[in-house]
């Protein structure tokens, strides 16, 4: 590495007046201006927390079917579809927060 402490002590200080994210490139320290946000994001996250939600309100009945004892077959089959779906949000969302 092409730096001393006391280097690397003065860039962190100056990456963070500047708002910049200091890194090491080729062992020198560069300060590089942090990734643009996802503008989307925010947008689809409330896309998948408001669907969650429906899908747990439409879980309610099948759900009441097969603990009463009394499910057909679409009953357990509209849960599983349900629940399959919430599952490919969870790890959307999960993938989504990683960065955060």
């Amino acid at each position: 590495m092409n730096f001393t402490p006391r280097e690397y002590a003065e860039a962190a200080a100056q990456a963070n007046e500047l708002g910049k994210i200091l890194t090491i490139v080729d062992g020198n320290l560069v300060l590089q201006d942090p990734p643009e946000p996802d503008p989307m994001k925010p947008d689809r996250l409330a896309e998948i927390h408001a669907r969650l939600e429906e899908i747990d309100f439409a879980s309610v009945r099948p759900l009441r079917s097969i603990t009463a004892g009394n499910a057909e077959p679409f009953d357990k089959l509209k849960l599983a579809e349900l629940e399959g779906e919430a599952n490919m949000l969870r790890a959307e969302l999960a993938e989504l927060l990683k960065g955060d």
